[in-house]
Order: C-alpha cells, then structure tokens, then sequence
C-alpha cells in the first residue's frame, strides 16, 4: 500500500496492492463481480462473508474492510479489540475507520493493529487505515489531526449520506450547501496532508462524475457500478 504523487501532481492516488485504487465497493457477491472489479482496479469492502473474502483473497484484490467506531468504544477497551482481532483475521490491506471524530480513535485502533499484526506474524505497520467523517462535528473539527494521528493513515473519506443525517436534511438539495462545505474542507485538508480523498456520494454512482471533475481522488460504492 502505499500513495502515489506522480501521476498528477494536484491530486495523489491511493495505491493497494501495487495497483492505482479509484473505488471501494460495498458487496458481498464478488463471484459475480470480479471481472468487473479488476477492470476498474478497485480494492473491496465486504460484509463478514466467509466465502466472498476467501473469494477475493484468491484473486488477488485487494481487501479494505470496515471497522464503525460504535458508542462506547472510546471506553470499551475489549470491544475495540474483540472486533479488530476478528477483522485481522483476514489480513485486510486497509480498514475503513467509520465515524472516526478524534486523532484518539486513530490513535487506539493503531495501537491494538500493532499487537494483532505482531500475533499474525504480518509486517508492522502493513494494514492502512481510512479515517471516514460525516456524522459528527468533531470529525471535521478534528479532521487535520486524524490525518496525522497515525503513519497508517492512507486517506481521508467523507459519508456524505451520515452528514445529511446529522443534520437533518429532507433531501440532498436541501443538505446541498453543507455538503459542498465539507467537500471543500475535506479536500483542502487533503490537499495540504498530501492524502487522496475519497467520498461515499449521497447520490451513488450518479454523483461520482461530477465529484471526480471538482478534485476527489476516488469513490465508496454500496451498488454494483458499470464501468468507470
């Protein structure tokens, strides 16, 4: 895993598996979906689905599974490591951080990825994490610090369906104002980190065109895409 610089000096590309990685999809079908899947050189997140990662792992894409910082975890110490020590056990490439609010959650998520690698005989430091922000005010209050809470931390990402949430939007349009707000903090911050930016459109696939054109490095999918 690693970030690319090269490829277009305005806009770093995150990279897994030796491969440019544009979209991180959402699926537990990959059977029907791996053709796809390597054309568009996407890594993949997957629900907890024996067959589907066994699946993955065979050919060869990269795996990014998601980590939600539930409610009390900031306290609940066993919780936190129960949960990581079973995601591990597939030896992800990168977790996704869900609802990350503070350089803390980072920070403990780093220290227990230290101790499961180190039982799983993988390299130290090997598993990226991707610090995702929408449903709180404090992720965006904290977003510069998350960014350098860890030398894991591969990317930023923005849940833009959990910020309509927070705020109590009716519809897109009406959120409309506040998402483009947080689409430009992210990417400034993304931009003076030097880390690619991804966003989990409130408008799926749709919206992913128009959110290339304005700067974003790639896309959280939850829906089978065609060819990007």
């Amino acid at each position: 895993m690693s970030i690319n610089h090269d490829e277009n000096p305005e806009k770093t590309v995150l990279m897994l598996r030796g491969r440019p990685c544009r979209l991180l999809l959402h699926t537990s079908r990959p059977i029907d979906l791996l053709d796809r899947l390597l054309e568009t050189q996407a890594a993949v997140i997957v629900t907890p689905d024996e067959a589907a990662r066994d699946q993955l792992a065979a050919a060869d894409i990269a795996l990014v599974m998601e980590l939600v910082m539930e409610p009390g975890f900031e306290h609940d110490h066993d919780g936190l490591a129960d949960r990581l020590a079973e995601i591990m056990q597939r030896r992800p490439d990168a977790l996704l951080i869900r609802h990350a609010r503070a350089p803390a959650d980072i920070e403990r998520v780093d220290a227990f990825l230290r101790v499961e690698e180190a039982l799983s005989g993988m390299e130290d430091g090997i598993t990226g994490l991707i610090p995702v922000v929408g449903n709180s005010g404090q992720g965006f209050a904290s977003l510069s610090a998350l960014a350098v809470a860890s030398p894991r931390v591969l990317a930023l990402a923005l849940d833009e369906p959990a910020l309509l949430t927070a705020i109590g939007a009716a519809s897109i349009s009406d959120g409309e104002a506040a998402l483009d707000m947080a689409r430009s903090f992210l990417q400034l911050t993304g931009a003076e980190m030097r880390l690619p930016v991804f966003s989990l459109p409130a408008e799926g696939k749709a919206g992913c065109a128009r959110l290339a054109a304005r700067g974003f490095s790639g896309f959280i999918l939850r829906e089978i895409p065609g060819k990007m």
